[in-house]
């Protein structure tokens, strides 16, 4: 997240960016916003940074949960003001509309967060892998592989103390070292996976969370929810994030892991699962071609083998072609 300055004109556009997320921005003020936005790359990164902000910490669910009256005292006191002061001998009357204070509560939530924010960003440690995965040892001994582009972060002066992961995007394989008196857990938004001894796979999809039991058992917790699901080794769950449950599922990809090891497993698969199997493991594109390949069904095991060497068997036990161009593997009938 870039540096906001508050200066003046940044302030006026913080009032009508506070106005956009609550829907109460007028049309003129709309479009004076987003020419705004579009004058320079600046305003727009400025911009960006106050919803991501406000979407991390859920600013606006305090903004309307501000009361005015309550509040404008508590300010008054704060700033030394009076309802009525005089500037030399000239009364001025101080008056702030319920409007008026919570545009400036607003404003002192966002800055307060702000600062609040870059001082939690100084202390977290990100954990992230490109276009393959990667490996990460924490600082606790537990050992983690990140799939292809995913992200976790952690606090470095707190992991010691609270073992808590939060998993930003992707999937990861977590071998965690057992400890009872601090157990360990990742989080993702009001979702919690806490480990009683075990290794497992979490992975964020587009609308759910799966979690999958290599060893040992795993807690799922709603924030909010009294209960809890428990998950052995070789249980599944998914996590359903706008409806918000969890519900136990029996495992259907025994390769969840493989991009760990590259050992896969494949018993009379349907060549579109062959295929999705390995893109997820080898990160490449696969593309099938000739529609009646589908049907066809593979079976076989690799250990750590070249994508290159796979495609090799699956072909020639299947009958088919392999064309490769421009980084892409095209699956075809053979003639």
């Amino acid at each position: 997240m870039s540096n906001l300055n508050f200066n003046g004109q940044e302030s006026d556009f913080l009032e009508l960016i506070t106005e956009e997320m609550e829907g109460t921005i007028s049309a003129e003020n709309s479009i004076r916003l987003k020419e705004w936005r579009l004058k320079s790359p600046d305003n727009e990164t400025y911009y960006l940074d106050v919803i991501k902000l406000n979407e991390e910490l859920g600013l606006l669910e305090q903004y309307k949960n501000l009361k005015p009256n309550e509040s404008l005292e508590v300010l008054h006191k704060k700033l030394n003001l009076a309802s009525n002061s005089t500037v030399g001998n000239n009364p001025k009357v101080v008056n702030f509309s319920a409007r008026g204070w919570l545009r400036i509560a607003a404003s002192f939530i966002l800055v307060s967060a702000l600062v609040f924010y870059f001082m939690s960003s100084n202390d977290k440690v990100l954990l992230k892998a490109g276009s393959v995965q990667n490996t990460y040892e924490l600082p606790d001994g537990t050992k983690l592989v990140l799939n292809a582009n995913s992200e976790l972060s952690y606090s470095k002066s707190n992991f010691q103390k609270v073992r808590e992961l939060e998993l930003i995007k992707g999937e990861c394989f977590i071998n965690v070292v057992h400890n009872p008196e601090k157990p360990f857990s990742i989080h993702y938004k009001d979702l919690e996976v806490t480990d009683i001894g075990t290794s497992f796979n979490v992975k964020l999809a587009q609308s759910q969370i799966d979690v999958v039991v290599s060893t040992g058992q795993v807690k799922l917790h709603i924030a909010g929810n009294a209960s809890e699901t428990i998950l052995n080794a070789g249980d599944a769950a998914y996590y359903h994030i706008s409806k918000k449950y969890i519900k136990k599922v029996k495992l259907q990809d025994s390769n969840y892991k493989a991009y760990t090891d590259h050992v896969i497993n494949f018993n009379a698969t349907a060549l579109p699962e062959v295929v999705r199997t390995l893109e997820s493991v080898y990160h490449r594109k696969i593309i099938i071609q000739s529609s009646n390949l589908n049907s066809r069904k593979f079976t076989g095991e690799f250990k750590k083998q070249k994508i290159k060497d796979v495609l090799k068997v699956i072909a020639e036990t299947l009958q088919i072609n392999i064309v490769s161009k421009n980084g892409v593997f095209y699956l075809v009938s053979a003639k």
